[in-house]
């Protein structure tokens, strides 16, 4: 097309026979080229829309999918976790049928760290919370010391399997509760109860840390953590300024007293 409105323009140039239907053809003929561009982008434009349309309604149905199935496991977890407490008081009451018991035991233990691993997984997905491929560790309940059964729950915690870790963390504290490794016990707990979205217990367990023993090392440490939940999950900027202060003018030398003043900073 544009050789031919080149041709006609040098042929008018030139004197050329160039008549007054030429000229309306060619205006046809650009009329038609720019109807027929506009016809292919508005069907560009259709088929973006539809896709888009069509991607946002798949993301809304797997993120309710994903939502819907981690509530079922959890739920599962929790019932296993039930029947494990029943089975160990039937342990304590039926010694004849202990093996069969400890078998079943087994099983359910087993069946909570598969089940962990999955929701793990899912967390990782949507929230991308912690790496791919985490495996649990078993912690067992009857360890003979109590700095290496704080250590396998650890490890546990490190392998990404959180509820698990977070039952051991709880029964550690309720076996030695007067333990020196009580105030990280705690701070791991409340890590692990703000992952769950539990901010209210999460900061209540950090809180116990400066009231067990308010020279621990984790006590700071515990302070800012809840101070951030007020500030972030709960938005209550009246106790998180509380307690950011408390970290700044009782721990002035801690590392994370830098982070309380930046925070105080940002409250208005």
């Amino acid at each position: 097309m544009c050789r031919r409105i080149g041709a006609l323009v040098l042929a008018v140039a030139l004197g050329a026979c160039a008549t007054k239907r030429d000229l309306l053809d060619l205006q046809a003929e650009i009329r038609e080229s720019d109807a027929r561009q506009q016809a292919r982008i508005d069907g560009l434009t259709r088929a973006i829309q539809q896709g888009n349309r069509q991607a946002l309604d798949s993301v809304a149905a797997a993120s309710e999918l994903v939502f819907d199935f981690r509530g079922d496991l959890v739920n599962a977890i929790r019932d296993i976790e039930r029947s494990l407490m029943l089975t160990r008081e039937v342990v304590g009451e039926n010694q004849s049928s202990l093996a069969t018991v400890l078998e079943r035991m087994a099983g359910l233990e087993r069946a909570v760290r598969d089940l962990t691993r999955v929701v793990d997984r899912l967390q990782q997905d949507s929230v991308a919370l912690e790496g791919e491929g985490a495996e649990a560790v078993p912690v067992t309940a009857a360890a003979s010391d109590p700095e290496d059964e704080f250590a396998a729950i650890v490890r546990a915690f490190d392998n990404g399997s959180f509820t698990v870790a977070r039952m051991q963390f709880e029964r550690f504290l309720t076996e030695y509760p007067e333990s020196e490794l009580a105030p990280a016990a705690h701070l791991y707990l409340g890590e692990l109860l703000a992952v769950e979205q539990r901010f209210d217990e999460a900061i209540d367990t950090y809180l116990q840390i400066p009231q067990l023993d308010p020279d621990a090392d984790e006590a700071p440490q515990a302070l800012y953590r809840a101070a951030v939940l007020y500030l972030d999950e709960l938005e209550d900027t009246d106790r998180a300024r509380a307690l950011l202060e408390t970290v700044v003018e009782s721990y002035p030398d801690h590392s994370v007293a830098e982070l309380a003043r930046a925070r105080l900073a940002e409250i208005p």
